[in-house]
């Protein structure tokens, strides 16, 4: 007879071993080797005191519990190598522990994953700890019950379910060694004072140091900074002077509102000569972190950038020679009731799904720090790749080390495709585009600190079609199949007919138009686009089909709608974001078709041009640069989330005229537009390199960690003052003025938190989600990824890859 789970330690305590066999088992379906052991085997011990449960849905025929320090191991050999899934079974109580720790030994070391043991709906069945590689032979799994509550802590039985082949991951390095100083006096180590972009300048380029004394912030120097009156130029090979001119203060030595700085600057154009050099303050002895002037400079930076999207790709394995061995992971989100048998929501219990709707949704990118994929994120993401294509197509080359490299398509186009070929599986037959695909729980961020992707073994959902996503994968289709007419005609033709399949749905169901998409079952964003940004996207599917076919059923809809676009609008202004950043694309797209409206083209060009410079607006930014509003060079009204990608598309926006050839003044926007990139680059009151692991690339203080479920704190990836660190490349949010967690301390060392920052200095490189003192530290809102980031300043930055 079973003692029952709330008897005294009085009750039976069982053996130390069980004296029955481990069981090793071949699904012939799923072509899975499969090794149980259960609490009754030879494989399973304990220490302590374990009593039998009478707890239901036990594995086999018993499960056992312990109210008091102890530990259960599960031990087997394995026969053959290869990436498993461990899995665990217990039985539910009420009175169950909430963080059992289960520690799993594999080839790479440890992992403990801890399991809420109180969760019903789990207990009595199988629960993934995670996937691990391990070697033939032993392997083991321990579960310690742990002292200081009267929770109890069961254990029944553990399963290893292989599920692939090793994925080698081979030790961390040690933290690289810091970047050696200039040589010469000892006293010109670089400071944070004298800011640069820390990659460098092409020859030709505006070069502007920026000096700082801060007088509000976390970085308010003992003694205040006043530089000299002359700053010098000096090569880093010999400290060879080379340039000295005068700085400027600006604003008359007034403080900047949104960084907290006064500032000066030091203006060396007139230096072109190709080489490595740093600014040099002759009176206090302070150097800038070194940079180069150079042709080509920005290449292998952009290549870097690029190669972020292919590290985000769901579905397809990341393994050398297009991944470096730090970050080689199996194809993700793979198996039963993932992308490739994806279930559509069922919104009352997101965990009950019908296998009926199971549909292939496989590929794409991961949106950003998480793994879900979103339809009206990706086209604006699409958008402005096709647009960095078709604006320098000289600079994408078909040999930048990705899968598809050789093929006779630049890389670009074939990253971009990977994306569009998982848009066309959200496409159903009669046109309408599903919503987005994603997971149910956010339950990988507290998996194993060594899981990868492809180990995420959390359920995924796909949301109905919506009216916003056709929308979105109408527009995308169409500006893609224009594109692709030159390098791949029947690709081009197959994204053709999904375009006009999209339109030809909105037409169908005007009764749906705009959606308005109830979110209810998921845990992630809803990603509905509001009505107006609705009635402007499809405005902008409308050119994009119009500049593909030439249909004047098309151009019918453009001249009928302009006004949808704020832009045309009676109160036209311009935005640096959104959905107006996306229309003000469209319309100028639209304006350098053959076959326009030559009075609307004209239009929409000395509209666009007039705002540049409208004084009543908060976005004027050619305006505001030659005012020099920002004392850092790269005005923006307000620093708000993801406030770099808004960077990038105020670069964008300068560059426009010059783009399509309509402004006089070239040569003045395109050198404002590479303040935003130099901004970007370390150019900003942090110093900051706003890329990932760019040390290797010259950069003096780059990202050294950010928020991403791969790459979370403790991992592997974790930071490369630690470990690997993040891939190289990925942009990440920046300086967001609207975050308001209190107790985050703005850096390591400082005791002031970052909510109390300046708008411009509400930043910090780091990943937790929160401790006991910080309830969520939301991270999120300042250090995430998003592919949405990286297409603006991919776009930006090939500009000046010359």
């Amino acid at each position: 007879m079973k003692i029952k789970d709330n008897l005294p330690k009085s009750g039976v305590i069982l053996g130390s071993v069980c004296l029955l066999g481990l069981t090793a088992v071949t699904d012939a379906n799923a072509a899975k080797l499969r090794i149980v052991v259960d609490n009754q085997d030879a494989g399973f011990s304990t220490t302590g005191s374990w009593y039998e449960s009478s707890a239901e849905k036990e594995f086999r025929t018993s499960s056992v519990y312990a109210r008091s320090n102890g530990s259960a191991t599960w031990r087997t050999e394995l026969p053959e190598s290869g990436h498993y899934r461990v899995q665990v079974w217990w039985t539910y109580w009420p009175n169950r522990a909430k963080k059992a720790p289960y520690t799993i030994s594999h080839m790479n070391g440890e992992t403990t994953v801890r399991v809420n043991q109180k969760n019903v709906k789990k207990g009595g069945k199988w629960v993934t700890l995670g996937a691990y590689d391990f070697t033939a032979g032993a392997a083991s799994v321990k579960l310690l019950r742990e002292p200081g509550d009267n929770e109890t802590t069961s254990a029944d039985a553990v399963r290893f379910v292989k599920i692939g082949e090793l994925v080698v991951q081979p030790p961390p390095p040690p933290p690289p060694p810091p970047p050696p100083l200039p040589p010469g006096d000892i006293s010109k180590m670089p400071t944070d004072l004298i800011k640069v972009d820390q990659f460098g300048y092409l020859p030709d380029m505006r070069k502007v140091a920026i000096l700082s004394n801060p007088k509000i912030g976390f970085n308010v120097p003992a003694a205040p900074y006043t530089p000299a009156l002359n700053l010098e130029v000096r090569r880093v090979a010999d400290d060879g002077l080379v340039y000295s001119g005068a700085i400027t203060a600006w604003k008359q030595g007034a403080t900047d509102p949104q960084s907290g700085d006064q500032v000066w600057h030091f203006d060396f154009s007139a230096l072109n000569t190709a080489g490595s050099y740093y600014i040099y303050d002759p009176q206090n002895q302070l150097a800038s972190a070194p940079f180069e002037i150079k042709e080509g400079l920005y290449l292998p930076i952009l290549k870097s950038a690029v190669k972020t999207y292919f590290y985000q790709r769901a579905g397809m394995a990341k393994l050398p020679p297009y991944a470096d061995t730090a970050w080689a992971d199996s194809a993700s989100h793979l198996g039963v009731e993932m992308d490739n048998d994806c279930r559509a929501l069922n919104p009352s219990d997101p965990r009950q799904s019908d296998p009926s709707t199971s549909l292939d949704l496989s590929g794409g990118w991961y949106d950003a720090g998480d793994f879900n994929k979103y339809v009206n994120y990706a086209d604006g993401v699409l958008h402005e790749l096709l647009f960095a294509y078709e604006e320098a197509p000289q600079v994408w080359g078909d040999d930048w080390n990705f899968p598809e490299s050789g093929n006779g398509i630049p890389d670009l186009l074939d990253e971009v495709r990977y994306e569009l070929d998982w848009l066309l599986k959200m496409q159903q037959v009669d046109g309408g585009v599903l919503h987005k695909v994603a997971s149910i729980s956010w339950d990988f961020s507290e998996s194993g600190s060594q899981a990868t992707p492809a180990q995420d073994q959390v359920p995924r959902r796909y949301a109905p079609v919506t009216a916003s996503a056709t929308i979105s994968a109408a527009g995308a289709f169409a500006h893609a199949a224009k594109v692709f007419g030159q390098s791949d005609p029947a690709y081009a033709t197959q994204l053709r007919a999904a375009a006009l399949l999209a339109w030809q749905w909105l037409a169908n169901h005007e009764n749906l138009v705009p959606s308005s998409f109830n979110n209810t079952g998921f845990v992630n964003a809803a990603a509905e686009d509001s009505a107006y940004a609705q009635s402007a996207n499809r405005l902008n599917a409308a050119i994009y089909l119009y500049a593909l076919t030439g249909d004047g059923a098309f151009h019918a809809y453009i001249r009928e709608h302009q006004a949808d676009s704020r832009l045309l609008s009676n109160d036209a202004y311009l935005q640096y974001d959104g959905i107006d950043y996306e229309s003000q694309n469209a319309l100028l797209y639209y304006a350098s078709l053959e076959n326009t409206d030559t009075v609307l083209a004209s239009k929409i060009q000395q509209d666009f041009f007039k705002h540049l410079s409208n004084p009543y607006v908060d976005f004027a930014p050619k305006l505001q640069a030659e005012q020099q509003t920002d004392a850092y060079m790269a005005y923006l009204d307000a620093y708000s989330w993801g406030s770099n990608r808004a960077k990038s598309q105020a670069g964008n926006t300068l560059l426009a005229p010059v783009v399509y050839a309509f402004a006089s003044q070239g040569g003045e926007l395109e050198q404002g537009a590479g303040q935003f990139l130099h901004y970007l680059h370390g150019a900003n009151p942090m110093s900051q390199v706003y890329l990932s692991n760019m040390g290797a690339y010259g950069a003096e203080n780059p990202v050294d960690q950010f928020y991403h479920l791969w790459f979370r704190d403790g991992s592997l990836w974790d930071s490369t003052k630690t470990s690997y660190g993040p891939p190289p490349g990925f942009l990440v949010g920046g300086a967001n003025e609207y975050y308001g967690v209190t107790g985050v301390k703005i850096n390591e060392t400082s005791s002031e938190d970052i909510k109390s920052q300046p708008a411009a200095k509400k930043y910090r490189s780091w990943n937790t989600l929160g401790d006991s003192s910080v309830r969520d530290h939301k991270s999120y809102q300042i250090s995430e990824n998003s592919i949405t980031y990286q297409a603006a300043y991919v776009r930006l930055l090939s500009k000046f890859v010359k």
